[in-house]
């Protein structure tokens, strides 16, 4: 499993987006609850590649996903996830 988490003042901000691959923090929610340690001012984005890890970023409170190479089944269970 890959997810990026992003540390960001906004699109447009002109801060740059701080990222790591915090595989080794055992997972995207302790990869959130650390990244808002380090920042709790900035959003949090997460990059998920499968519906599994997108359950995840939601469960965390993420404030943004980005679906990678979601199909477009894929991304009609995702919008019905978020909604719900």
């Amino acid at each position: 499993m890959s997810f990026f988490v992003g540390l960001t003042g906004g699109i447009g901000s002109g801060k740059s987006t701080a990222g790591n691959y915090f595989k080794q923090l055992g997972g995207i929610k302790s990869a959130v609850l650390k990244a808002r340690e380090i920042s709790p001012e900035r959003s949090i984005e997460v990059e998920v590649e499968t519906i599994l890890e997108l359950q995840e970023a939601l469960t965390a409170n993420v404030d943004m996903v980005m679906l990678d190479n979601f199909d477009p089944n894929m991304i009609k269970q995702a919008i019905t996830m978020n909604a719900g």
